[in-house]
């Protein structure tokens, strides 16, 4: 009998135990929610995090976009460059053999895989230039570039070159035999000079970018003379220099 008093006695401590381990759980998690947050609060910061995130991503997206535009154009300016050397190298009055806008294509065509080609005088209009041409820096008209005059050649990587005989000046820059207008991206917008399109210039002795020179800039803000239009944005993008 005594061992039995004896045994019931340890099952009441054991269950004892057990409870107060159970209650000090219990009051361990309440401690726990009560350092947490309310539904109203996480509701809050979500929306914060929200408002802030479609402030800031946009523009950052955009700051992104232009980089690549302007590596893609610095890209492309040096395997021109290095094509247009060895063209002069090889035959210093070229120029007489450049009677179209066709023929100084074609003679890059040389260094360079096109996968397509549009001759000048021919429609092109979506078929090797954006539709609704190119736009000026400051988002007004079309672009200079007249879709149905100038010679147009398509990379392999999707940029459109757009080859202009310029009959001896551009913007300029003296003795010039060609303009090149590169769009680095092709058919995607924005398709505006300045963001994805550059003007560069073939003279008698290499390739060099379009500059600002007091009339021609590359300045959105600006109101005189052509300064606005972005046609002189290639040296700057090949100068780091921001606009």
């Amino acid at each position: 009998m005594l061992n039995l008093f004896q045994h019931l006695s340890n099952c009441g401590l054991l269950f004892k135990s057990q409870i107060e381990q159970t209650l000090k759980q219990v009051q361990g998690d309440n401690n726990i929610k009560k350092a947490g947050f309310t539904l109203a609060e996480v509701l809050l910061v979500i929306t914060i995090i929200g408002i802030v995130a479609s402030l800031t991503i946009p523009g950052l997206i955009t700051s992104v976009q232009e980089s690549q535009y302007k590596i893609a154009f610095k890209k492309n300016f040096a395997n021109l460059s290095n094509a247009t050397n060895q063209i002069l190298e090889d035959n210093p009055n070229i120029s007489d053999d450049w009677t179209n806008h066709d023929k100084v294509r074609d003679e890059y065509g040389n260094y360079f895989t096109f996968i397509k080609t549009c001759n000048s005088y021919t429609p092109m209009n979506g078929i090797c230039w954006a539709t609704d041409g190119t736009k000026y820096l400051n988002d007004t008209g079309g672009g200079p570039l007249s879709l149905d005059q100038h010679s147009i050649a398509i990379l392999n990587d999707g940029t459109f070159l757009n080859f202009n005989l310029s009959g001896g000046i551009c913007q300029g820059t003296t003795p010039c035999l060609a303009t090149i207008s590169i769009d680095v991206n092709g058919f995607k917008k924005p398709n505006k000079l300045g963001k994805d399109t550059f003007n560069v210039f073939i003279t008698s002795k290499r390739l060099v970018p379009s500059a600002p020179n007091g009339f021609y800039g590359c300045d959105p803000t600006s109101s005189s003379g052509r300064l606005y239009l972005g046609e002189a944005c290639a040296s700057l993008v090949l100068t780091n220099t921001d606009y």
